[in-house]
């Protein structure tokens, strides 16, 4: 009798551990998601301010004429922001297919 009763004991801590485990597993791939899904929006808003700063830079005409080194400087700024066009939109991607 003290047998059964020590089986059962196992199996209600077995069975607790077990769906204890498993709450605590979809648990974490939901905050995986919703981290996934912060990530992605402040990586848009950063990449929106660049571009909004972008925008107000100085006349590539005036840049270009009094200083030699513009060329480069634009060419690595618009490198920049399509790397982080190409971040964003991977992102975006992935977010999709976890979803």
């Amino acid at each position: 009798m003290f047998s059964v009763f020590s089986q059962l004991s196992k199996l209600v801590r077995n069975l607790r551990t077990t769906i204890s485990d498993r709450l605590g597993f979809f648990a974490n791939i939901e905050r995986r998601r919703l981290a996934l899904a912060a990530e992605n929006l402040f990586l848009r808003k950063q990449v929106a301010l660049f571009r909004e700063r972008e925008k107000k830079t100085l006349p590539t005409g005036f840049v270009a004429h009094n200083d030699v080194s513009a060329p480069d400087s634009s060419r690595s700024r618009t490198g920049l922001a399509s790397s982080l066009e190409d971040l964003v939109s991977r992102l975006a991607r992935d977010s999709e297919f976890s979803a």
